[in-house]
């Protein structure tokens, strides 16, 4: 074993030093909650730059998920690099170079690394590296609207509202592109065999894959025409390229090292893609957790996860070993507390719900809280009492646990708004991170009423004025003195530079700081790089960006809400998170509230389904969202169930993520009584966290 990384990593266990120490590839580490996998990976490539003096960072892609992922990793990499430096009082050229480059290295998401592959290779399958990276969602929509408007005349679609049938179309064509999935010709002709008993449905079968088949080649000859690849495009662009043999040597050459953190949340170009990487030997490391999938919203699927498994068990025989499961995160009263609620069978309707059964493990150096209940049950009491409680009688590390020790962590985002609502009304000091999309939170749509004031000057707008944040914000001043003031400003400014002036003189980010709202600040700061971005991009004048703020909030558009930086979370207020954003956080005192509430919720019932697991693909309609007057899809009812199974392992997930970010206490909240929550055990068809709990025998 080398010895100056690995000694000086005082840290590492011997089975985290033995995975970093491997020269076996490809490897795929799974590594459960808390088990230090970031460590590792940052670890193997010390490792490999101490023992290969002829690879430097510039021969790594290291690829992430999410853009604050990327952020991390940069750090965790450029710090461990500075240390190792550090630690040997030299300047040896091997380590200086890979210090001063490691902002160059592509440490990215993989959306960012395959556009990097194509703006490089692009011309080989005739595409500009000048292209676009864009949504196309407008550009789509009419596309739709004219091919439907054409099959107006068809008897199929008689009764059925052209707008129902664009719809579908839309919905399919994004879901398929999150999935990574393409309808080729030969799986039309799969989709499109007929059964006995559905008649009706396969000649609408028939007819949707026509019109969607049409739609997509024009929507992607629009896209070359332009010049444009959507984000879901790029990767399966790239794996094209992968395909070309000149390309793939090249960029084997380049990349010699690929590690892929978070594998789990792959879709199936991504995983075409990797599986393209390690068939031409790329040494590939990835690292992943299967029961900690729960992107499927954006196509991720296990299944392509566990399929890589089994691919690189052929190829390297010992890769099964690559497994940790010490927790270093929670206290061993925690992990005995998951280990027991996910040892138990999950099932719904009689039927088994599939789950990974790897325990964590308590390791050598075990964390204890015993003065603390590691899980506590509530039954019909509101939040802000619960908190109240915790305050008067938890201990963390000996000391009263205080507001910064507790993290609330909510399932849905329309919970996590009433929670912080109710939790303002109470005067608890809070932090919301997630909740409403970007576009709909109330700090975006103030602005724009604001800035709308300023161009407009007319009595409604300024009416609507009075009653946003910007008003409460001002002291001394008048508000619609600012805006007399804002109107010369904005017409010689840029947006950007008129939003910084008007964010100086209104006060609202010293305001949103003082009232702890510091995800409010976060969005005003994302908005002004968005509006500098769109500048640059497009050229639009402060009137056009106005009106594109307006249709971004009018017609709902996705877009996250801004990451809030270390530096402004305050360790006096208590953290809001939907559990997709806490992933990978951790938090003394964990509070899941609403566990009661009904998963399998009637709108969880999809448009339309389409299946590539069974023997034979198979697409199928819900015939109450097309017309009331349409007979079942019975293709449907039968694929109904096993979608419904699939979404129930999801949330079994979901909870599974939510409980592992807990260190010292899980706190499951229950807005009915205990009565009323063990009554749910009659219903067959009612499916919840708290059901599971009382099956399993945990409460």
């Amino acid at each position: 074993m080398e010895k100056s990384i690995i000694q000086k990593t005082k840290q590492l266990t011997n089975k985290q030093a033995q995975i970093v120490d491997s020269n076996e590839y490809p490897i795929y580490l799974r590594a459960g909650a808390g088990t230090g996998k970031t460590e590792v990976l940052v670890q193997k490539i010390l490792h490999i730059l101490k023992n290969e003096p002829n690879v430097s960072l510039m021969n790594f892609a290291v690829i992430t998920f999410t853009n604050k992922a990327t952020e991390e990793m940069q750090n965790r990499i450029s710090s461990a690099l500075f240390r190792e430096w550090i630690s040997k009082n030299s300047n040896e050229c091997a380590d200086s170079v890979n210090l001063e480059t490691v902002n160059m290295v592509d440490i990215c998401t993989i959306h960012a690394f395959c556009e990097r592959l194509i703006r490089r290779f692009g011309l080989q399958i005739n595409i500009a590296p000048t292209f676009k990276v864009k949504s196309y969602k407008k550009e789509t929509a009419n596309i739709i609207s004219k091919i439907v408007n054409e099959y107006c005349g068809n008897p199929l679609l008689s009764d059925i509202p052209s707008y129902v049938i664009e719809r579908l179309v839309a919905v399919f064509l994004v879901n398929n592109s999150n999935r990574g999935i393409q309808i080729d010709e030969k799986l039309t002709k799969i989709l499109s065999q007929p059964t006995p008993e559905n008649q009706y449905w396969n000649a609408f079968k028939s007819m949707f894959l026509e019109i969607y088949n049409r739609i997509e080649c024009e929507v992607e000859a629009s896209k070359r025409k332009n010049n444009v690849i959507t984000p879901n495009g790029l990767v399966r662009c790239a794996a094209n390229l992968l395909q070309i043999p000149s390309i793939i040597n090249r960029v084997v050459k380049k990349y010699q090292y690929v590690f892929i953190d978070e594998f789990q949340d792959t879709n199936k170009d991504q995983f075409t893609l990797v599986d393209s990487l390690i068939k031409h030997g790329v040494k590939v490391f990835l690292v992943g957790d299967d029961k900690q999938s729960i992107y499927a919203f954006r196509g991720a699927d296990v299944q392509n996860s566990q399929e890589m498994h089994s691919l690189i068990n052929k190829v390297n025989k010992k890769s099964s070993e690559k497994y940790l499961s010490e927790n270093f995160r929670s206290t061993k009263e925690i992990i005995a507390v998951i280990n027991s609620i996910f040892s138990h069978p999950f099932t719904f309707n009689g039927d088994k719900l599939t789950f990974p059964v790897e325990p964590l493990e308590v390791p050598s150096c075990e964390i204890s809280e015993p003065n603390t209940t590691p899980i506590l049950f509530e039954y019909e009491k509101p939040v802000k009492d619960i908190i109240q409680n915790i305050l008067s009688t938890t201990t963390i590390k000996g000391k009263p646990a205080q507001y910064g020790d507790i993290a609330i962590l909510c399932r849905r985002n329309f919970d996590l708004d009433k929670i912080a609502s109710e939790l303002k009304e109470a005067g608890v000091p809070i932090c919301v991170v997630g909740g409403k999309g970007f576009y709909k939170t109330k700090e975006i749509i103030d602005t724009y009423k604001l800035l709308n004031a300023i161009v407009y000057n007319n009595e409604t707008a300024l009416n609507e004025v009075r009653f946003t944040d910007y008003s409460k914000s001002v002291k001394g001043t008048n508000i619609n003195q600012i805006i007399m003031e804002m109107q010369d400003i904005i017409r010689l400014e840029t947006v950007d530079a008129s939003l910084s002036e008007l964010y100086e003189r209104t006060g609202i980010i010293k305001y949103y700081r003082q009232n702890h709202n510091y995800q409010a600040v976060s969005n005003l700061l994302k908005l002004n790089e968005l509006a500098r971005t769109i500048m640059d991009r497009d050229n639009m004048q402060p009137l056009q960006f106005i009106e594109y703020l307006y249709i971004m909030i009018s017609t709902n558009q996705e877009e996250d809400e801004a990451d809030i930086p270390e530096a402004e979370r305050n360790t006096g207020v208590i953290s809001l998170y939907s559990i997709h954003k806490a992933k990978g956080l951790s938090f003394p005192i964990v509070v899941i509230p609403c566990c009661d509430n009904k998963l399998n919720r009637p709108i969880t019932k999809p448009k339309i389904i389409l299946d590539l697991k069974s023997e034979r693909p198979t697409l199928a309609f819900n015939a109450e969202i097309i017309s009331n007057s349409l007979t079942p899809d019975k293709e449907y009812l039968r694929m109904l169930k096993n979608n419904v199974k699939e979404q129930l392992e999801e949330e079994i997930r979901v909870f599974y993520v939510a409980c592992t970010r807990a260190e010292s206490q899980i706190i499951i909240a229950n807005t009915k009584s205990k009565e009323q929550v063990m009554q749910t055990l009659r219903y067959r068809d009612y499916a919840s966290v708290s059901k599971w709990l009382i099956e399993s025998k945990v409460t």
